[in-house]
């Protein structure tokens, strides 16, 4: 199933660049996917969605960056933590 995310950048931009990536309780993180060209919705909002089977629980990190602009000052980075509905680690 597919979950909607909608992320609102510090840097407001016409066009962004969103990865997600898991943390690792090691503080390794691993990338688990990227997507380029979203654009910000008319309220500031960036829309994205993410495919709810390739996520297990734990921590993520969900970093967006405009797409014209890679400095660490335009970046966005969310931590995001999945849980199990149904409780299972």
């Amino acid at each position: 199933r597919a979950l909607e995310l909608r992320v609102r950048p510090e840097a407001p931009a016409p066009v962004y660049s969103v990865a997600l990536s898991r943390v690792h309780p090691d503080a390794s993180v691993a990338q688990i996917g990227n997507v380029s060209e979203l654009k910000a919705e008319a309220d500031g909002f960036v829309r994205l969605y993410v495919d709810s089977s390739r996520l297990e629980s734990g921590v993520y990190l969900l970093v967006i960056t405009p797409a014209n602009d890679r400095t660490a000052a335009s970046t966005s980075a969310f931590r995001v933590k999945v849980t199990d509905p149904a409780g299972k680690p």
